[in-house]
C-alpha cells in the first residue's frame, strides 16, 4: 500500500481538455526558497510561496528558486490544471481515498506540514479549496495520489 504523506511533492498530473499545462516564467521575490513542488502565489507582482491556510493560489513551482532574484517557471492553475497530491487527515485511518461517491468532486483543503510536501487535507476547511477529480491509486489507499483542480475562488487566474 502507498504512503506518500510528507514524501511526495505535488506535480501537474494533466490537463483536463488534454491541452499542454500552462506555465509561466515569472519573477520571484528576493530571499525565497522555494522549492519545486511548492504552491506559490504573487504578491506585488512577485512570486512566494503559499502559506499553509492561504486562501489564493497562483500554481505549482516547476523549478526551485534561483539563488539570487530572477525567474521561476510556475504551472498555472487554471480550470483545466489537474495536480497529482497525496491525501492526509490528521487520524492517520482517515487518510484514504474513499468511494468515489464520498471523494469525487468533493471540496477539501490544500496544505502542508513541511514544504514541498503539499496535500489534500480531508479535515481542513479554511484554506485553498482543492476538489477531487480523479484517483490515482485504488481505493482504500492510505495517503493515496488523487488528481485534484484548484476551486475557482482561491485561482489568481479566473
Amino acid at each position: 500500500m502507498a504512503t506518500y504523506a510528507g514524501t511526495y511533492a505535488p506535480r501537474i498530473g494533466s490537463m483536463m481538455d488534454g491541452t499542454p499545462p500552462v506555465v509561466w516564467n515569472c519573477p520571484i521575490a528576493a530571499s525565497q526558497t522555494v522549492k519545486a513542488g511548492d504552491f506559490v502565489v504573487r504578491t506585488n507582482g512577485l512570486v512566494v510561496t503559499c502559506a499553509a491556510d492561504g486562501t489564493m493560489t497562483l500554481g505549482i513551482a516547476m523549478e526551485d528558486a534561483p539563488d539570487d532574484e530572477g525567474k521561476i517557471l510556475i504551472g498555472v492553475a487554471t480550470a483545466q490544471t489537474l495536480f497529482m497530491l497525496p491525501v492526509h487527515h490528521g487520524t492517520p485511518g482517515n487518510a484514504v481515498i474513499e468511494a468515489a461517491d464520498t471523494d469525487v468532486t468533493k471540496t477539501y483543503d490544500l496544505s502542508y506540514e513541511t514544504l514541498p510536501y503539499w496535500f489534500v487535507d480531508k479535515e481542513g476547511s479554511a484554506g485553498i479549496g482543492v476538489k477531487i477529480h480523479k484517483f490515482v491509486d485504488p481505493l482504500a489507499t492510505l495517503n493515496g495520489l488523487v488528481l485534484a483542480s484548484i476551486d475557482y475562488d482561491h485561482r489568481e487566474v479566473k
